[in-house]
């Protein structure tokens, strides 16, 4: 059975035309189960749709409820799409540059046909201070009101990591929550979205090794620049294919050991692959053009260069698994 289950992703994701044995109506309900199970509802039903084109049949009554669940991802995804473009909009009117990690990012490495079918989640999105000229700075302060005993507020000064939790704080005081909100070493809970669940992070993610976590965050910070401007035609910008490519095996690493791993986080990773290996592929075309120049655009780092990276931070032997 585990065959079949592999057989109907890649179906999915194009990568197969057909099942190699035939399919019986307790098999349907098994696959069903499965992509329920791993959060992958909405692909499974493009490879239900692909499967009918050649005449394998879902039950009816199975395919209309699978066909409904892949309807309201979609409808999701299109409102977490606007909710990222609204949340980037408000932080750059306040003076944060931000980028979206995971979820919607993940969205736009999919295919055409997948891309609105991937179950999404919550909100991350990074952000950091911004100076007048756009550009990213952990010196530059923002003013943020904070509460007296009068009836006005005052407003304090504050600085990098500090400036996006007092910020978030603020926001939690806006919207009448006068509880304090969840802060973790590296994001803060701030207000739903419409009942949309949002992580402020002002670091990408940790690691337990002083040393690792070190590099780590000093390698993310010198990235955060390139990935904030990325912006996407969605109006909210996304990590670049070379640190996605190593934020997303970051991810994999720290839900391996604390939360497991999901074959639905493993096709995000699969999708971000194949993105940063097209880049690499036209990179080397515009530099055999003699096109490739300081100026051009954000050079592709290689696979060698992804590596280096990974085992600096203690992630050379799980990439490699």
């Amino acid at each position: 059975m585990e065959k079949l289950y592999f057989e109907f992703l890649q179906i999915a994701i194009g990568n197969r035309k057909s099942l190699s044995a035939a399919i019986h109506d307790s098999d349907w309900l098994r696959l069903f189960e499965f992509c329920k199970k791993q959060a992958l509802i909405g692909v499974g039903f493009t490879a239900v749709e692909k499967l009918h084109t050649l005449g394998v049949e879902c039950p009816a009554n199975l395919r209309m409820q699978w066909m409904a669940l892949a309807l309201l991802i979609e409808k999701r995804n299109a409102l977490l799409n606007e909710q990222c473009k609204k949340l980037t909009e408000q932080y750059w009117h306040d003076g944060l540059l931000t980028c979206i990690l995971k979820g919607q990012g993940n969205c736009l490495n999919y295919p055409e046909e997948l891309r609105k079918r991937r179950q999404c989640g919550d909100i991350d999105i990074w952000a950091t201070t911004i100076n007048d000229e756009g550009l990213r700075i952990n010196n530059n302060g923002i003013a943020i009101a904070v509460q007296t005993g009068r009836n006005e507020a005052e407003y304090v000064e504050y600085y990098g990591r500090k400036a996006v939790i007092e910020y978030v704080k603020m926001l939690h005081r806006l919207v009448g929550n006068n509880e304090k909100p969840l802060i973790r070493y590296h994001h803060i809970e701030a207000p739903k979205m419409d009942e949309t669940e949002v992580e402020v992070h002002f670091r990408v993610g940790f690691l337990n090794s002083p040393l690792r976590n070190w590099r780590m965050q000093r390698w993310f910070d010198n990235h955060a620049d390139v990935c904030m401007k990325n912006k996407t035609q969605m109006g909210f910008a996304v990590p670049t294919s070379s640190v996605n490519v190593v934020y997303q095996m970051c991810h994999l690493f720290s839900h391996y050991f604390d939360e497991g791993l999901g074959l639905r986080q493993l096709m995000d990773y699969y999708f971000a692959l194949r993105v940063w290996h097209n880049d690499v592929m036209e990179c080397k075309d515009l530099q055999s053009q003699g096109m490739w120049r300081e100026g051009l655009g954000t050079p592709v780092m290689s696979a060698t260069g992804i590596m280096a990276v990974l085992r600096s931070f203690g992630m050379g032997k799980f990439a490699a698994a």
